[in-house]
C-alpha cells in the first residue's frame, strides 16, 4: 500500500512539472512572437530563417522583426513588410537576400534596417516581376544600412509620401553603362521631407540620386558615380544638396524644370560644399529621354529653374563646362505645349566656388555654340531672357560673384555673340537657408 501511495505522489509531481514546462514555453515575449508569426504558414522555413534559433531566443536590440537569408527570401521579406505594425523596425541580417519581385512598403513609419550597406544585400538579379526594387507608398518610412543590387527598374522609389529617409544605403548595378540598368537609383517623387544621407548610387542609366516634383529636400554626404546624371533635382522646391561627391558621370549635378508635369516651377535649390569632378562619361541614356540630351563633361547644370544658389563647391576636371545656365529651348530639347511653363533660368546666384581645369575638351555641341573658346569659361549662360519681365535692380539676373572665375554669355537667343563682361552679372541674390526638418 505504501508503495502505491509513493507511486501516486510521483505521478502527480511529474504531471505538474510537465504542465509548468508547457506553460513557460508558451509565454514568449511579444516581440519574439512577432518574429515567429511573420513566417507562420511557410512550412519550408525554420526558426533560424526569422532569427529565432530557439523558442527562447530574444530579438536583437531595437528590432521588432529579424530576418536572415533563406530559401524563399521574396515571400519571407514581403510577408514581414505586410504584417509589421506601423512604426515597427524590421532588421535584416548580414548576407544576400535573393529576390524575384518588387518589394512594397505600405506601413507608416516602418524602419527597414540592415547590418550595413556593404553587408546586407537585396539582390534583384533574378527579378521577374515589378517595376522597381523597393516601392515605398507610406509616410515616414526609413531605409538604412542596406544595399539594393541590380533591380530591373528604379532601385528604391517613394511616391507621394510625407517624410522618407534613405540613410547609409547603396543602390548599384554591376554592369557598367548598360541600357538594361534601371533608370534611377534613389527616386523620391511628389513627396515632402525627403532625406538622403550617406548613400551611394552607381550605374543608373538616367539619374543616380533623383528627387522629382517634391519639396523640403536634403541630399547630403552622398556619392554618385557612373550614372548619366549624378544628382538631379527636378521640378522641386527648397532642396539642399550639400557635401556630396558627384564624379565619373555624364553630368555632375542637374537642377531642372521641365514642362508637362503636374508640379511646376521648382526653385530655390541650395547647392553647396559639393565635390563635382571628372564628369566626362559619354552619355549612354535612353534615347528620347531629357537626360540623354545632356552633353557630357558638365559639372553643374541649371535648366529653366529660378532662385537657386550655387556656392562653395569644388568643381574640377569637367571637360565641357563648370556651371551652365540653360533655357529650355528647341535647339536641344523637344517642343512643349505647357502654357504655364517658364523656360528661362532666372535670379540664380553663383559665388564662392573653386573651379579647376574645366572646359578643356568640350563636347562637340558646346564647341558649336562657343566656337574658338577653349578652354570654355567656368560659368556659361545662354543669354535667353523673358521679354515679358522687366529686370529692375537685377531682380532676374543670374548673378556671378566668384572671384577670378571666368564667364561667358553666348547669346543663343540673339546674335549668338560671346560676351565675357562679368560686370553685367556682378550682383547678388538672397542667400538660401539650410533645411531644418532633418537632424
Amino acid at each position: 500500500m505504501n508503495d502505491l501511495r509513493i507511486r501516486g505522489v510521483r505521478l502527480v509531481v511529474c504531471a505538474a512539472f510537465l504542465c509548468l514546462a508547457w506553460a513557460c514555453s508558451s509565454t514568449k515575449t511579444s516581440t519574439t512572437q512577432d518574429a515567429t508569426d511573420v513566417t507562420e504558414g511557410d512550412s519550408t522555413q525554420s526558426d533560424t530563417t526569422t532569427g529565432d534559433t530557439s523558442d527562447d531566443t530574444t530579438l536583437p536590440a531595437g528590432c521588432d522583426h529579424y530576418l536572415m537569408p533563406s530559401s524563399d527570401d521574396q515571400d519571407a521579406l514581403q510577408t514581414v513588410l505586410i504584417q509589421a505594425q506601423e512604426g515597427a523596425t524590421v532588421c535584416l541580417a548580414e548576407g544576400t537576400f535573393s529576390l524575384t519581385g518588387e518589394l512594397s512598403i505600405n506601413k507608416k513609419g516602418l524602419v527597414v534596417k540592415g547590418a550595413g550597406r556593404d553587408k546586407t544585400i537585396l539582390d534583384f538579379s533574378g527579378q521577374k516581376t515589378g517595376a522597381n526594387g523597393i516601392a515605398i507608398l507610406s509616410d515616414g518610412v526609413v531605409l538604412t544600412d542596406l544595399q539594393v543590387l541590380n533591380s530591373v527598374g528604379d532601385g528604391i522609389r517613394a511616391t507621394g509620401v510625407d517624410g522618407v529617409t534613405f540613410q547609409n544605403c547603396i543602390v548599384r548595378w554591376s554592369a557598367p553603362q548598360s541600357p538594361n540598368n534601371g533608370a534611377y537609383g534613389l527616386y523620391p517623387v511628389e513627396s515632402t521631407k525627403v532625406l538622403i544621407d550617406n548613400c551611394l548610387v552607381e550605374g543608373a542609366r538616367d539619374a543616380g540620386i533623383y528627387v522629382g516634383q517634391s519639396n523640403m529636400v536634403l541630399v547630403r554626404n552622398s556619392e554618385a558615380t557612373n550614372n548619366v546624371a549624378g544628382i538631379e533635382i527636378e521640378n522641386t522646391t527648397d532642396a539642399e544638396v550639400a557635401n556630396n561627391h558627384s564624379h565619373g558621370n555624364t553630368g555632375g549635378i542637374l537642377v531642372f524644370n521641365l514642362p508637362g508635369l503636374e508640379v511646376k516651377d521648382g526653385k530655390r535649390a541650395n547647392v553647396h560644399d559639393n565635390l563635382v569632378e571628372d564628369n566626362n562619361v559619354p552619355n549612354w541614356g535612353k534615347e528620347g529621354t531629357i537626360v540623354a540630351k545632356v552633353p557630357h563633361g558638365i559639372g553643374v547644370m541649371i535648366l529653366a529653374s529660378d532662385n537657386n544658389e550655387i556656392h562653395d563647391n569644388t568643381i574640377k576636371n569637367n571637360n565641357s563646362i563648370g556651371i551652365l545656365f540653360k533655357s529650355y529651348d528647341t535647339t536641344l530639347f523637344d517642343p512643349w505645349t505647357d502654357v504655364d511653363f517658364d523656360p528661362f533660368p532666372q535670379a540664380n546666384y553663383v559665388h564662392g566656388n573653386t573651379f579647376e581645369n574645366n572646359g578643356t575638351n568640350p563636347h562637340p555641341l558646346i564647341k558649336a555654340f562657343l566656337p574658338g573658346l577653349t578652354p570654355v569659361p567656368d560659368v556659361v549662360w545662354d543669354g535667353c531672357v523673358d521679354a515679358n519681365v522687366t529686370n529692375t535692380d537685377n531682380k532676374y539676373t543670374n548673378c556671378v560673384q566668384n572671384g577670378s572665375a571666368t564667364y561667358v554669355n553666348y547669346d543663343l537667343c540673339g546674335t549668338q555673340s560671346q560676351d565675357t563682361d562679368l560686370n553685367k552679372v556682378d550682383c547678388s541674390q538672397p542667400s538660401l537657408p539650410t533645411q531644418t526638418f532633418a537632424p
